[in-house]
């Protein structure tokens, strides 16, 4: 029995020996530190151990990655009551390096220390950090090394360092406030709010990606708060500046696609303020969605627009619209143009925004023209007043290659037929150069429509067969005219030569 002690004895203090070999010895210190970069490193090695020293009650470490990030822990250890008290620097030079294990694909630079202090079941972290150049304090609670609870509260946060951090384009650039609270990072549950006041837009970035023309400083307000749970966030955001409002309430993003569903309202109460490449006038309300991924940007909408309703997805570059009911007046007055024309019109419109190439496609009902400089020199040619003529059969399809239109428009009304085919309009140069078929009253002539288009110039053409067309629709409705045939009789009392005349007129038919 006495045996069988010694030897449990014995065994003991060989496995105590190695213990204390392996744990508070520099020969152990390695063995441990080998373990540490296997567990860490399971595929190719990145962190290195430099510095592995574990004493009764002391512990002193330093890992150094590839791309020179650093990890020191430095204080107070105790084995034997599970206790700690050291205090830490890290300082991380790329994010992106860790990614396998952060959640989230993240970016840039980060430096931060601190204290951690407590025991396996109530650890306490207390620590600061510069993420995007802030003052940032945070705190966190372990329970058996697993987060509770999360507290963090960053101030003067650069908006432009923290949309890099998390993977974002650079839309603009303010001092940010940012709290947040969280129960778990895996999966992430908790709450957060960022607030940012005098930001000023990238004008670069907004211009290139909406295709705009800012040029002038532009400022806004952003208030943003999310809620995380299930792998997922739901988030409220409120944008608003002089020059528009925007509101994306309940938006859903989902971390495991890195997909975002976000229903938005955009306000512009005066569009004159729209730094387009056209001046506009009036306001603007859209109504919508937006929903993106990696390789996916879809934003659909709509808006109560001219008299009428304007519907439109985006696919990545494209862009499909249609127009109902609008008024043709009040849109040449959005735009600037000259107001001589009024029809309600129904229009589809596909453009794709990288070659800027589209086709416009419009059916016009209840169109006319109104008295302009264009009605006018019909009249002094025709005597005929078409802004009397209302159009129900019209259509016009525009190839947009750039800013030149190369436009198609028919327009038919019982006394009247008007035809332009591939007439040209420059909206960069406000030029115009555009043929049309005419035909009032089955006269026929061409019209040449050239310079300005806020003041055209308008020129009559008239070939040998058009002349002759109308010359023998003339003589045709004079023979039809009972009055001018009675002044015939009376001007030729001789009855062969009235006969001669209208056989000889007949005979040009």
């Amino acid at each position: 029995m006495k045996k069988l002690l010694y030897t449990l004895l014995a065994l003991l203090l060989i496995g105590l020996l190695i213990t204390y070999l392996i744990l508070f010895t520099e020969w152990g210190n390695k063995i441990i530190a080998s373990y540490i970069e296997k567990k860490i490193n399971p595929n190719e090695r990145y962190l290195s151990v430099k510095t592995f020293k574990l004493r009764f009650n002391s512990l002193d470490f330093k890992a150094q990655a590839n791309d020179d990030s650093t990890i020191i822990l430095k204080g107070d250890f105790s084995l034997l009551k599970q206790s700690v008290d050291l205090n830490y620097h890290i300082d991380i030079k790329n994010l992106h390096s860790f990614k396998e294990w952060i959640p989230y694909p993240l970016r840039g630079a980060i430096i931060t220390s601190g204290n951690i202090k407590g025991h396996r079941k109530a650890l306490v972290i207390q620590g600061v950090s510069n993420v995007a150049q802030s003052h940032t304090a945070y705190n966190a609670l372990l329970d058996d090394f697993k987060l509770s609870h999360l507290s963090l509260n960053a101030k003067d946060a650069n908006l432009e360092d923290l949309l890099y951090l998390f993977n974002h384009p650079t839309y603009a650039n303010a001092k940010v406030s940012l709290q947040a609270d969280f129960n778990s990072l895996k999966p992430l549950e908790g709450h957060l709010i960022l607030t940012a006041n005098n930001a000023l837009i990238n004008n670069a970035l907004i211009n290139q990606m909406f295709h705009l023309n800012l040029k002038d400083t532009l400022v806004f307000s952003l208030s943003h708060s999310s809620d995380f749970k299930k792998n997922k966030a739901i988030s409220d955001t409120t944008l608003t500046s002089p020059l528009a409002n925007f509101t994306a309430l309940k938006s859903e993003y989902l971390f495991s696609v890195l997909k975002l569903n976000a229903p938005y309202t955009l306000e512009i109460p005066n569009l004159a303020k729209l730094y387009t490449n056209h001046p506009l006038k009036g306001s603007l309300t859209l109504k919508g969605a937006i929903e993106q991924s990696p390789k996916l940007l879809k934003v659909s909408g709509h808006s109560s627009l001219l008299d009428g309703t304007l519907d439109f997805t985006l696919l990545n570059k494209d862009l499909k619209a249609r127009f109902s009911n609008i008024s043709t007046l009040k849109a040449l007055d959005l735009f600037h143009y000259p107001k001589f024309f009024q029809s309600i019109a129904d229009a589809n419109l596909d453009y794709d925004f990288i070659a800027k190439q589209g086709v416009l496609k419009a059916n016009l009902k209840n169109a006319r023209f109104l008295k302009n400089a264009f009605s006018d020199f019909l009249y002094s040619i025709s005597q005929f007043d078409i802004t009397k003529e209302i159009y129900n059969d019209a259509n016009l399809i525009s190839q947009i290659n750039q800013q030149r239109l190369l436009s198609d428009l028919s327009l038919k009304s019982p006394k009247t037929q008007l035809k332009i085919h591939n007439g040209l309009l420059d909206l960069n140069t406000k030029q115009m150069d555009m043929l049309m078929d005419v035909e009032i009253l089955k006269f026929i002539f061409k019209m040449k429509l050239q310079g300005n288009m806020h003041q055209p110039k308008f020129s009559l053409i008239l070939n040998e067969k058009a002349i002759q067309q109308n010359l023998q629709q003339g003589l045709k409705e004079i023979l039809k005219n009972d009055t001018l045939k009675k002044g015939l009789d009376h001007l030729f009392k001789d009855d062969k030569l009235k006969e001669k005349l209208e056989k000889g007129l007949k005979g040009l038919f």
